[in-house]
């Protein structure tokens, strides 16, 4: 069913001027890109431009700005750290934790969007659990704050990285920092009559080094005319590399106005367990939303819809911002089946478990909402329960919510 709704999908977009066929997205994809996807087309016939940047995506729902509700006292709390971290000065880190769909983006962008009037340096990455390499969630923030854009041209990569250092040094700094910098970025410059770079080249641990000293560098430059927002999201999927370079920057920048904001599922502590654990590292759990903000939220995206339909959203959402949000769209579509990104959400969730757990999890589910661990070790029969502790993994899936 889905590679025929695809293909009718792409048999209905017509080839662009030069040639090439446009990317077409459904109503469910188009709910789930932020502002960093450009696109084209009414509702229902949407088309994927490229990736853009923005400093700060918009999150939109059935077209319109979404309100952020229920975070009063957590965007209070970010605002007084940040405020912090300018009038002392002092490098602060603020991890900022919740399940999938809790609302950790949507609050970071909205605290971003606060700060703008104070034009602080920012830079905006993200970890991908699918395309991990070493320094790559680092370098993400990094290529957004010079602007470069996947696809370009080499020489406009490099035109770009080299004004962006040029902007605060000169000399042989601008020309050691855009080098090492490039390096990291994937954005490879000749020499420039640097021994260190040919050095470096040669060595894989001179090249972390050169280009740990030229971020530390380039940032200290950065935090001596305006202080700077180092903004990471997904950080459970962050690789190494750069959770130690960010820590070795809230070291050497611990006197600059230096603000890292990091968001993360909670299996952070469990993928990263030392994560800045040296550097002061504050936490804040964002809790689900209360009936009361949910209900605010699908009023102000459906404000004709009756008490009765915002009371069943609310009761499927269960607190969820994005389920909300998903539940919204549906509802305005007309449907009363759990949308396609909910069930998508709930995939992954459940493809994150360990195998053991995912059995344990799909033998309880037999039974229906109610169901017991003798049954459930019954069922899995002896010979596989032998090798299944179904009571211990019945209690981290409670813990996990996804038993009671």
């Amino acid at each position: 069913e889905v590679v025929d709704r695809g293909a009718d999908a792409l048999r209905q977009v017509p080839p662009a001027k030069d040639g090439r066929r446009p990317v077409r997205i459904d109503d469910v994809v188009d709910g789930l890109l932020d502002d960093r996807f450009a696109r084209d087309g009414a509702v229902g016939e949407r088309v994927l431009l490229g990736l853009g940047l923005h400093d700060v995506p918009r999150r939109t729902l059935l077209g319109a700005d979404v309100p952020i509700v229920g975070r009063k006292r957590e965007l209070g709390t970010l605002r007084a750290l940040y405020e912090e971290v300018v009038d002392e000065p002092v490098a602060r880190v603020v991890l900022v934790t919740s399940p999938a769909g809790g609302g950790k983006t949507r609050l970071l962008h909205e605290l971003l969007r606060e700060l703008a009037p104070q034009q602080p340096t920012v830079l905006l990455g993200r970890a991908d659990a699918m395309r991990v390499s070493p320094h790559g969630t680092l370098a993400s923030a990094v290529r957004s704050a010079a602007n470069l854009v996947e696809g370009e041209p080499l020489d406009v990569r490099r035109r770009k990285l080299a004004a962006r250092v040029g902007e605060v040094a000169s000399g042989v700094d601008k020309a050691r920092l855009t080098v090492f910098l490039g390096e990291l970025l994937r954005v490879p410059f000749a020499g420039e009559g640097l021994a260190s770079i040919d050095a470096a080249r040669r060595d894989p641990q001179l090249m972390a080094d050169g280009i740990r000293a030229a971020l530390e560098d380039w940032l200290a430059l950065e935090c001596a005319r305006r202080p700077v927002v180092l903004a990471l999201e997904d950080l459970q999927w962050a690789d190494r590399a750069t959770l130690a370079t960010v820590d070795a920057l809230l070291r050497h920048l611990e006197e600059r106005p230096f603000f890292v904001v990091a968001t993360a599922r909670p299996e952070v502590d469990v993928a990263h367990p030392d994560l800045f654990v040296e550097r002061d590292r504050q936490d804040l759990h964002l809790a689900r939303l209360t009936r009361r903000s949910a209900a605010r939220l699908v009023r102000a995206a459906l404000p004709s819809a009756d008490e009765g339909l915002v009371g069943r959203i609310v009761e499927r959402g269960d607190g969820n911002a994005f389920l909300l949000e998903e539940l919204v769209r549906a509802a305005a579509r007309g449907e009363t089946a759990m949308p396609d990104g909910v069930l998508g959400m709930a995939e992954a969730r459940l493809a994150a478990l360990d195998p053991a757990a995912r059995r344990v999890l799909r033998a309880a589910s037999v039974f229906g909402g109610t169901f017991w661990e003798s049954g459930v070790t019954h069922l899995l029969g002896k010979a596989r329960a032998g090798t299944v502790d179904v009571t211990r993994w019945l209690g981290r899936l409670a813990e996990d919510e996804l038993v009671a």
